[in-house]
């Protein structure tokens, strides 16, 4: 895409370039993602920190990837907006990923069972 003009960018640097030209769509697609599905501030936020945590992006947390590593960040996620606010309903919670809300039971479940941490349903989950 880069063209050498005579002043011999480097490899690394155009490198860079094409990285933060991927890094710069996928904050843009994820944010309209989210603006589509009326997630709330304070969701946006969790989801950005868990995603960076896990080191995955974030239109892959919301999106359909079933890497370990990124339904790990998802189940994650969902837990700790479930969390933050017990009040909400799974099925909000799952609109917000774009999944069924048992989908949505299991993560919560799941991610506390696995850590130790209190599951937020009446299910005990698998094992």
């Amino acid at each position: 895409m880069y063209q050498d003009t005579g002043i011999g960018y480097s490899p690394a640097l155009i490198a860079r370039w094409e990285t933060d030209k991927i890094l710069a769509h996928e904050r843009l697609h994820a944010r309209d993602t989210m603006r589509d599905r009326g997630v709330p501030q304070w969701v946006r936020e969790t989801i950005f920190k868990v995603a960076n945590k896990h080191c995955v992006y974030v239109s892959e947390v919301l999106g359909e990837s079933r890497r370990k590593q990124v339904v790990g960040a998802r189940h994650e996620a969902m837990y700790l907006i479930k969390a933050t606010k017990p009040g909400l309903s799974f099925p909000q919670i799952a609109k917000w990923f774009a999944r069924d809300h048992t989908t949505t039971i299991y993560a919560v479940a799941h991610y506390g069972l696995r850590n130790g941490l209190p599951a937020f349903t009446s299910s005990k989950g698998r094992r």
